[in-house]
């Protein structure tokens, strides 16, 4: 399959502002949850799923034409120190913060399994595992998966730029099916039993699938893509709130929501984002790993303040204002810095480390 396929540049403004928008929703999901009790699963479940399906793309964006060629020493190594420095400093960050945070709070003492759920979170080795279990950090679970699938890029880039496209459907709709059957075998479980049987990467596999067809077969670049990925974005986030469906049992409305999850990245990959939405967009997008992973440490704080100071009725402001700060503020003096150093400020083997 010929890679010149794609029409689209290295970085993508509308394929940014998605990742963006969903760290928000993640961020809104979990705060519904923890002040108000109210789960919209859609939300918290597909707009994660919706990362997943980006991670893949934005990957083949930026890899797909050097592994192509084949797996060097060079280029992979340079892969795995790229995705390293991506993840890793921020990761480890959290999760040396989150058990200090949590130890403080209850007055308890440092143990031999907070060490070592602190361990299988910054390393990412919790992937290998149950995320879902081994994670120590709200949210980290899904850098596990992540992790796994980074492990294995370098191959699967290589096979599908030499198959043809209806191979990869063929391998997308068999994966589909080995998850749908997990998910069978373990519906009647309870939580949270539920949650880490089911947090594993064969459940996860197909979204990165769909993210490697997307990359081959996208959609004539059109204006009116913008507003089809939002909407989408949108539905996919308010499913629940409509529907009485369980979004993770329920196999109609699980299909359902990748195919939109999908669609919201597809249009998305060939839009144009409209100039007054530019700015905004570059600056959810950058904030938005930072964002994911903090917003818990922003909800405590939100509310410490907002009880402190007498003003419960804006929490939900303050957590916005919290959530986005910080998460400014870890990108800018954190992840970047961090980044810089790791990858030695060379130059990548590509010309599109802006899509990373």
């Amino acid at each position: 399959m010929s890679i010149e396929s794609s029409p689209q540049p290295p970085f993508n403004q509308a394929l940014h502002l998605v990742r963006g928008l969903c760290a928000l929703g993640v961020a809104a999901y979990h705060y519904l949850s923890w002040e108000h009790d109210i789960t919209v699963e859609s939300a918290g479940a597909f707009l994660v799923y919706v990362f997943f399906i980006l991670s893949a793309l934005t990957m083949m964006i930026v890899y797909a034409r050097d592994f192509s060629k084949g797996i060097h020493f060079d280029r992979i190594a340079d892969f795995y120190r790229r995705r390293a420095a991506r993840i890793l400093p921020l990761l480890l960050f959290v999760a040396i913060i989150a058990p200090s945070y949590s130890i403080l709070l209850s007055g308890g003492e440092l143990t031999a399994e907070i060490l070592a759920h602190a361990y299988l979170t910054s390393s990412t080795l919790m992937g290998l595992q149950m995320p879902g279990l081994m994670s120590g950090v709200v949210a980290a679970w899904s850098l596990g998966i992540e992790a796994v699938f980074y492990l294995v890029f370098p191959i699967l880039a290589l096979l599908a730029c030499h198959v043809r496209l209806r191979t990869i459907l063929i391998a997308t709709a068999l994966l589909i099916t080995a998850q749908q059957s997990a998910i069978l075998l373990i519906r009647n479980e309870t939580n949270p039993e539920f949650w880490f049987r089911y947090a594993n990467p064969l459940v996860f596999s197909p979204f990165f699938a769909i993210g490697v067809v997307i990359y081959f077969r996208p959609l004539q670049v059109r204006a009116a893509n913008f507003w089809f990925s939002i909407a989408a974005l949108f539905l996919v986030a308010g499913f629940s709130l409509i529907s009485p469906m369980d979004v993770y049992r329920d196999p109609v409305a699980y299909l359902f929501l990748t195919a939109l999850a999908g669609a919201a990245v597809l249009t998305a990959y060939s839009a144009r984002v409209p100039a007054w939405a530019t700015k905004a967009s570059a600056f959810l997008g950058d904030i938005s790993y930072a964002l994911y992973l903090t917003h818990w440490f922003a909800y405590k704080g939100s509310s410490w303040f907002a009880s402190k100071v007498g003003v419960e009725v804006a929490q939900p402001f303050l957590f916005v204002l919290f959530a986005v700060g910080m998460a400014h503020l870890l990108f800018r003096f954190l992840e970047i810095p961090a980044r810089d150093w790791l990858r030695g400020n060379r130059r990548p083997f590509t010309e599109s480390a802006a899509a990373e």
